[in-house]
């Protein structure tokens, strides 16, 4: 019998990483709100935190046990 614990972490130190969609799954977004805050006269332009997802830290942990 054996018994196994894992943990996967991901953006461990919880550093914000604005991109469109997630770093993990790469999909192509077909909207403008991404583009918002590239327009200088928009009230959002320059504020990528109003626009794109920081990917927050995610921890999974896993646990099984063989026999």
């Amino acid at each position: 019998m054996k018994f196994e614990v894992a943990a996967q972490l991901f953006n461990f130190f919880n550093h914000p990483q604005y991109v469109s969609g997630y770093i993990n799954n790469i999909q192509f977004h077909n909207s403008n709100t991404t583009r918002n805050n590239l327009i200088p006269s928009n009230a959002i332009f320059g504020m990528p935190d109003q626009v794109y997802s920081s990917n927050p830290r995610i921890v999974q942990l896993t646990a099984r046990f063989q026999f």
